[in-house]
C-alpha cells in the first residue's frame, strides 16, 4: 500500500472543497485526476504529501513510501533570483545521486 486515505476534509471559511474522501492506491496503481481549475486536487496533493493537514480524517502513507513534491506555484520552492542551474537545483535536493540519474529526470 502507497497511501491510505480515511475520509479526509478540508474547507474555507464556507462549503467544503473535499468532503469524506477515502482510497486506497497501491503500488503499481495508475491515477489520474479530473476536475475543473480550482483548489480541490492541487489540496489532495498537498494533503498527500503533507504539506496542508485535512480537518478530518487520515492520510497514511505505505512503509518505505518517499513522498516527492513540486508545487504547481513552483517559486514557492526555487529562488528564481539564484544563479544555480537546474541541474544544480535537483541535484541539491538528494544527497549522494549520480549525475546521469539527474540527467535522467531531466531529460
Amino acid at each position: 500500500m502507497v497511501f491510505k486515505v480515511e475520509s479526509v476534509s478540508k474547507s474555507y471559511d464556507g462549503p467544503p472543497v473535499i468532503h469524506n474522501f477515502s482510497c486506497e492506491i497501491l503500488r503499481g496503481d495508475k491515477i489520474g485526476v479530473v476536475g475543473n481549475n480550482g483548489p480541490r486536487k492541487i489540496d489532495l496533493f498537498k494533503m498527500l504529501a503533507g504539506k496542508l493537514a485535512p480537518e478530518s480524517g487520515l492520510i497514511e502513507p505505505g512503509h518505505n513510501t518517499e513522498i516527492g513534491y513540486f508545487p504547481q506555484n513552483h517559486s514557492d520552492i526555487i529562488d528564481k533570483t539564484s544563479k544555480i542551474t537546474v541541474f544544480e537545483w535537483l541535484k541539491s535536493k538528494k544527497e549522494g545521486v549520480y549525475d546521469q540519474d539527474i540527467r535522467s529526470i531531466l531529460g
